[in-house]
């Protein structure tokens, strides 16, 4: 979509053009032309229009092959041992060897590949990106011993380069010419001996194949692997099922993602969803609590789930939702409870609590379920959710406890903004102590965090309390000047 900025651009050259007569406008273009290769090459694509020419995708890949073989590896390595990729962060240049150098060859590959899909030859700038991500392929794979070691810019250019690939092919209409675009897209999921990243090449196959049945079926007819492997990765499960809803194949996607849930949980929801269509409850609560159960036995709550970057807990999570809208609260109000404490325990949001507080039959329950959130939010370390529930509930005293024991926490002063009205001395004393600690190491660097809480400790309203405590400062601390300019506006 153009941009205000290129439609002001737009009208400036329709303008110029307009003041030209044609001999005007043929003897611009012909010294622009011989001064300028790729405005000859421009042109050269535009009076081809949509007519493939007979440079084959072998010519274009040993082009670029070539290219990258005069790259001097060795530069390369230092480039990489200089980069943020090392850890290093110390400047270093070497005849124009950086980290983007590998970058900036695939820029130039979608570039040439973008000047033809400009012009509706699509087949012409698939087979150049295809060839320059199979030449940055074959390069990354002859990496040796040290030069490994920057792999991934040449993998991360090649991603780029196939993302604009898949870009082209949304925009195919010819059938012959998307397939086999999908077709080279499917030969790389399914494992050719690249290094790429699975799910990357997952996210290109979904954005060409968008919602449509014959894309759909076309992948499913490419895949001669997946539909008979045992063990599906993430993201080979996550393609499978999707490319049979597409096909309305129900019973093959049920079967593909209950057996790959312990792999994928996160193909749960769906196909809760799936069941709830179907209005088979029972099985829906049979493998929500099947898949949370396997949830809770991982190592850790946190650990990050493979495939869409969701971890553990999110996932707990987005079934735990699903399920508050499954349960019925009069009939099945033990299991609905039970979820939605749970939810809480798991998502700390606030909105999970409110809804909580409102399903449960007696205060007592409610104030149970503190003392559990109590234990696992301290433990946690997770002050803020205790701090919002007690805020909600306006229990002020159990708001005090969090601000006695809790000084360093970066929400500090909202919670004694809170309940200073109702606690000012024990609020005022507790900031003391906080300013206190604070003035022990000679850091001018916490000066000005010393200025901040005593702005707030002024606004608990100990006028007397707090003009002492100010002289106490200055007259202790008068060496420090920084100290002394910093307080000199509270």
């Amino acid at each position: 979509m153009k941009n205000k900025k290129d439609n002001l651009l737009g009208e400036e050259v329709n303008n110029l053009l307009g003041k030209a007569n044609p001999a005007q406008l043929k003897n611009f273009l012909f010294k622009e032309l011989i001064k300028n290769h790729e405005l000859r090459d421009g042109l050269a694509i535009f009076l081809e229009g949509s007519k493939e020419t007979p440079v084959t995708l072998a010519d274009y890949k040993a082009k670029f092959k070539n290219e990258l073989d005069c790259l001097d590896l060795d530069e390369l390595l230092q480039a990489w041992y200089h980069s943020d990729d090392y850890y290093n962060y110390y400047d270093y240049s070497s005849d124009g060897y950086d980290s983007e150098v590998i970058e900036n060859i695939a820029d130039n590959i979608i570039a040439e590949a973008e000047k033809y899909a400009d012009n509706q030859n699509f087949a012409e700038a698939l087979k150049i990106s295809q060839a320059g991500a199979e030449a940055l392929i074959q390069k990354e794979s002859e990496l040796q011993d040290d030069y490994k070691e920057f792999s991934d810019w040449f993998l991360t250019a090649t991603q780029k380069i196939l993302n604009f690939y898949a870009e082209i092919l949304t925009n195919v209409s010819d059938i012959k010419l998307k397939e086999d675009g999908l077709k080279y897209l499917v030969n790389l999921f399914e494992g050719l001996p690249c290094n790429l990243d699975q799910g990357d090449v997952l996210d290109n196959l979904r954005l060409v194949i968008g919602s449509q049945k014959e894309s759909a079926q076309a992948v499913l007819d490419f895949l001669n692997v997946l539909k008979d492997k045992e063990d599906l990765s993430c993201p080979e499960s996550a393609l499978l099922s999707q490319l049979y809803v597409i096909n309305r194949s129900f019973d093959l996607y049920e079967q593909t993602v209950r057996k790959n849930l312990s792999r994928n949980p996160g193909l749960t929801v769906d196909l809760l969803k799936y069941l709830k269509k179907e209005e088979r409850k029972g099985e829906l609560v049979v493998v929500a609590n099947e898949v949370l159960s396997r949830l809770r036995e991982k190592p850790a709550a946190d650990t990050w789930h493979r495939y869409d970057f969701k971890s553990y807990r999110d996932i707990t999570i987005d079934v735990r939702r699903f399920l508050n809208g499954i349960y019925d609260i009069r009939s099945e109000y033990k299991d609905a409870i039970g979820n939605m404490e749970e939810l809480f325990l798991n998502s700390a949001d606030l909105s999970d609590y409110q809804k909580l507080a409102k399903a449960y039959n007696t205060t007592e329950e409610k104030e149970n379920f503190w003392s559990i959130i109590k234990k696992q939010f301290t433990q946690r370390n997770n002050i803020e959710a205790l701090y919002k529930v007690f805020l909600d509930e306006d229990q002020k005293a159990e708001i005090l406890f969090l601000v006695q024991r809790y000084t360093e926490t970066r929400f500090f002063p909202e919670m004694v903004a809170s309940i200073s009205a109702e606690y000012p001395k024990e609020c005022f004393a507790t900031y003391k102590n906080k300013v206190e600690t604070l003035l022990i190491p000679t850091k001018v660097e916490l000066y000005s965090h010393v200025a901040y809480h005593l702005k707030q400790m002024k606004l608990i309203g100990l006028a007397k309390d707090f003009d002492n405590f100010l002289i106490w400062i200055k007259t202790t601390y008068y060496r420090r000047r920084r100290l002394m300019e910093e307080i000199a506006s509270v």
